[in-house]
């Protein structure tokens, strides 16, 4: 009896780091915004913090400490650091036990494959978009945003590949689940907003699909599914049916591929 009741305070103990530690990634891409003429960060959300992906870095994820806009502003200034505020502290680096499974590396985790275990909201398949062209080349202003308190800045990446990215708990055909990963239990996971605050909800799939299923999509209204200036996003997303949308469709300005 007293095992099962230690490993929940264990999981609530780490949750509370993880809220601490996106409470401080909002705090620094506040300072961001106001180094960067409110612009949010134009690189692909996984590399907005973190170190280099030691498992998957050939590409993006290889990005170093230095190459992550908001590593700076968390106290991380040198190549070869290790960002520990951009790690869910039950995200184990080098972890191959309770781990996630990858397409290209096998059994890894979220910090070694992607250097991080957060991701920041510059694409269209995180429940909302702050970028102009749907992807991470041209963002918008912070003033640009109606509702802040609605608009997600970031996210742990499990909660993300659970509700949106992977087809609604989608599993690759090479039985890749992205979405399995839940370190808090009860589904539970963080999200920090634009305007800085963190809130912790359980995260399940999509508005739709929840009802039909019989869950609880409620988490899902204190999200705004426009890109914050009233056009729908989530327009690229494997997940038409599951998606809460709402405005009018965006059409990409003539600069967008």
């Amino acid at each position: 009896m007293l095992l099962p009741a230690l490993s929940q305070a264990k999981q609530k103990a780490m949750l509370i780091v993880c809220v601490g530690s996106l409470k401080q990634i909002g705090i620094a891409g506040g300072l961001y915004l106001s180094d960067s003429d409110d612009y949010f960060p134009s690189t692909h959300g996984a590399i907005w913090v973190g170190d280099r992906a030691v498992d998957n870095s050939a590409g993006i994820f290889g990005t170093d400490i230095t190459g992550r806009p908001l590593n700076t502003y968390l106290g991380y200034n040198a190549d070869g650091e290790q960002c520990e505020v951009g790690r869910c502290p039950l995200d184990v680096r080098g972890d191959r036990t309770i781990a996630v499974p990858w397409l290209d590396v096998g059994i890894s985790t979220f910090i070694n494959t992607h250097g991080t275990s957060y991701q920041g909201n510059s694409s269209p398949r995180l429940f909302t978009c702050l970028s102009k062209c749907w992807d991470d080349r041209a963002m918008y202003r912070s003033g640009d945003i109606r509702n802040p308190s609605t608009m997600v800045f970031m996210i742990n990446k499990a909660a993300r590949m659970r509700a949106f990215e992977a087809c609604v708990y989608h599993i690759w055909p090479e039985g890749v689940d992205e979405g399995a990963w839940d370190p808090h239990g009860n589904l539970k996971f963080p999200v920090t907003f634009v305007d800085g605050h963190v809130t912790t909800h359980k995260i399940t799939v999509g508005k739709g699909v929840a009802i039909a299923s019989g869950g609880d999509p409620s988490w899902l209204y204190e999200i705004d599914f426009t890109n914050g200036v009233g056009h729908q996003t989530g327009l690229d997303a494997c997940a038409a049916d599951a998606i809460f949308r709402y405005g009018v469709p965006q059409i990409k300005a003539d600069y967008c591929p």
